[in-house]
């Protein structure tokens, strides 16, 4: 016990010391915080144009110097010889390559089979009676909830299965579906009035079976109007709907998919369901920036989409896809087994990724779609890339369906476009093309009828019995690339064309050159080949300052402390503040601070000047995102400085506790010994008198005998 206690004395001397040490790093952070304000005021005043170049170029010297301290700083603040600051004891990140090499063994044809050319009429279909919506209606069997009845006026919590009524003139109501509650259905007091502000979240669990039926709600904020949670969710559509979103700048989905949705327009697959809106999420499936692999399944119905005239940064349209992923955001495969969707708004995909996004396959089947008017997005597939950030799809299927599509830049099935490569250099990039039994009536200058807009990119393209005697592209192909677009193969009806072929150019007449085979190759042979497999994996690298707090071992608190350098000093660009920021801009003014956070998003304090107005600028972006991770930083040592005070109460009342049981043991331990010694030396005393008696007796006996 005594060893412990010792113990427990060293520890609150470690954690003493421990707090020392990360005291000394928050006055390193500190002093780095103060530098990089002063570099913020300096660059403010290089803004401004009161400054001469000559002015500029003598605050470049204060600002360089700036610099320079918070470097100094970070490489001077030590405690007992350890350097705090430079990132030596951070949480990172390391590539690992690892090398597999293999001896593969496969058989190959001898010679090239020998192939004709033949003429293939890619415009007409061959097969004309199979062709278009089979108007078949699927539907997953989700019963229409019935029994028990309810008004909604304002907040509501739903703990039964049922049908309730949304009251006339509600205007704020957060309707929140209990776990365990699956059967809901919601309607209008009154045919045609409308519920202001309304949000529906489905039931934690998932699961949810939800109809709506001539609901009519308009929207002022920013949060979802029905928000699912879970997987195997579905909603089903009954009546006319409209849901309508009257704030300008709005990232969220009107209906979010949570973990897996199936969307359907009622039993009988007659539903409607009208978006007004102006944003950057999408209509039906994920938010603005949101990281999601749920699925989105379509059976039925009919969905139309109008855009508000708002200042956007995007032609006066969404950045999001009407039924896809939003803008920045990512969602799983989309699968379409019927329905009508009318996209009446301009320059906006219709189903697959947002600008910037990224969604899985795309099966569309037995559907009607119609995209009035895309300045740059496909109508099926990927939107236009924003910034330097790609817009990428999966595998792309359309059956027995008919699309109409008038455009610009981008094709009707594939990928969208930039009028010239420098509008927006990122990708726009779709897997595997394959469209059957389908009718076309496109319009585009710059895309390809089926294929890539401008500038994109595509996979092979498979085209069977399709109608595409309506399809104009004015400097695309009917089916292959748009301007400057890059595809794999082409397949028509089996025969793969040669996509340079005059008939597939713009005005061209659809007859091509393809070509079959009419003799097999030779025997195949055997061949070698060694193949080397890189794999590149991410590691996690950890070497925390180690405070040693407690008795046994390993009992111990580690501290992080960031790359406090100025190389490392960068923030998140674009943040939700940007985002917001720019949805209040003008065009100009948004395309212009979107260009100013595209070349500010990997820069850090090390690479910005204020040399002129525009780097100033810039640098006041640079400086504000390094501000965020000082103050972060900052934030967690002083929180770490917090845990090791309350870890040295605790130590100091362990080890107090320590010492009074100790002594208590001891004083228990005294009191035995004393209870024995006491009783031997009554016995001892005793047996001293006893025998004093005895021989007084016996001398007494003596003097009787005299």
């Amino acid at each position: 016990m005594k060893a412990h206690i010792r113990a427990l004395g060293q520890d609150i001397r470690n954690t003493q010391t421990g707090t020392a040490l990360i005291k000394t790093a928050a006055g390193g952070i500190d002093s780095i915080v103060d530098e990089l304000r002063n570099l913020k005021e300096l660059a403010l005043n290089a803004a401004n144009d009161h400054n001469t170049d000559a002015d500029r170029a003598i605050i470049q010297k204060e600002f360089d110097n700036r610099k320079a301290n918070i470097d100094d700083i970070a490489s001077s603040t030590n405690y007992n010889g350890k350097i705090l600051l430079d990132g030596r004891y951070s949480r990172k990140t390391i590539d690992v390559t690892t090398l597999t090499t293999d001896t593969i063994t496969q058989k190959v044809p001898g010679d090239e089979p020998e192939k004709i050319a033949v003429i293939t009429d890619i415009l007409s279909p061959t097969n004309p009676e199979n062709l278009g919506p089979t108007n078949a209606v699927v539907h997953s069997g989700a019963v229409e909830p019935g029994g028990y009845e309810d008004v909604i006026s304002g907040d509501y919590t739903i703990t039964r299965d049922g049908v309730y009524t949304i009251a006339s003139g509600t205007n704020g109501a957060n309707i929140n579906i209990t776990s365990g509650i699956h059967n809901v259905k919601f309607v209008s007091q009154n045919a045609g009035d409308v519920a202001q502000n309304i949000h529906i979240t489905g039931p934690a669990d998932g699961n949810a079976n939800v109809w709506i039926e001539n609901l009519k709600i308009r929207n002022s904020d920013s949060a979802n109007i029905i928000e699912f949670q879970g997987t195997n969710n579905t909603l089903n559509i009954k009546g006319n709907n409209y849901f309508d979103i009257t704030r300008q700048g709005y990232h969220n989905t009107v209906i979010h998919v949570g973990d897996g949705l199936t969307v359907e327009g009622g039993s009988n697959g007659t539903g409607t369901l009208t978006f007004d809106h102006a944003y950057i999420g999408a209509l039906i499936g994920t938010d603005a920036n949101e990281e999601s692999n749920a699925s989105l399944t379509i059976n039925s119905g009919t969905y139309k989409a109008i855009a508000k005239n708002f200042s956007m940064t995007h032609h006066n349209g969404r950045l999001g896809a009407f039924i896809g992923s939003g803008w920045f955001a990512s969602i799983g495969d989309i699968t379409v087994n019927g329905g009508t969707f009318i996209d009446g708004s301009q320059d906006d995909l219709v189903i697959g990724c947002g600008s910037g996004g990224k969604c899985g396959n795309i099966t569309i089947k037995n559907a009607t779609v119609t995209a009035s008017y895309k300045i740059g997005d496909a109508a099926i597939g990927a939107s236009t890339a924003s910034s330097t950030v790609n817009s990428i799809c999966g595998d792309i299927y359309v059956g027995n369906s008919n699309v109409y599509c008038r455009g610009w830049s981008g094709s009707a099935i594939g990928t969208g476009g930039e009028e010239q490569s420098g509008s927006h250099p990122g990708a726009r990039i779709a897997g595997n093309i394959t469209v059957e039994n389908t009718i076309l009536n496109i319009e585009s200058d710059r895309g390809a009828g089926i294929g890539t807009g401008s500038y994109g990119q595509a996979g092979n393209i498979t085209v069977n019995n399709c109608d595409l005697t309506n399809v104009i592209s004015k400097r695309g192909e009917y089916i292959g690339r748009g301007v400057q677009g890059v595809v794999g193969t082409v397949t028509v009806n089996g025969d793969e064309i040669d996509l340079d072929s005059e008939g597939n150019q713009p005005g061209g007449d659809g007859k091509v050159i393809s070509y079959i085979t009419v003799s097999p190759a030779d025997e195949e042979k055997e061949i070698s080949t060694t193949v080397t497999t890189v794999e590149t994996t991410t590691k996690k690298v950890y070497n925390p300052l180690v405070i040693h707090t407690g008795p046994k071992a390993n009992q111990n608190f580690n501290v992080y402390i960031n790359d406090m350098r100025a190389k490392a000093l960068k923030g998140k660009i674009p943040n939700e503040d940007d985002i917001e920021h720019m949805a209040h801009l003008s065009a100009d003014k948004a395309k212009e601070y979107q260009e100013m956070l595209d070349k500010a998003k990997d820069m850090s304090i090390d690479d910005v000047s204020v040399t002129n107005k525009e780097n100033a600028n810039l640098a006041i972006r640079v400086i504000d995102g390094a501000l965020d991770y000082a103050l972060d930083e900052a934030t967690t040592v002083g929180a770490y400085i917090y845990r090791l005070n309350i870890t040295e109460d605790n130590l100091t009342t362990a080890e107090e506790n320590s010492v009074s049981s100790e002594s208590v043991i001891r004083d228990a331990d005294m009191a035995k010994e004393m209870t024995e010694f006491t009783k031997h030396n009554v016995i001892m005393q005793a047996s001293q008198a006893m025998l004093s008696q005895a021989n007084k007796n016996a001398s007494s006996v003596l003097n009787l005998l005299q």
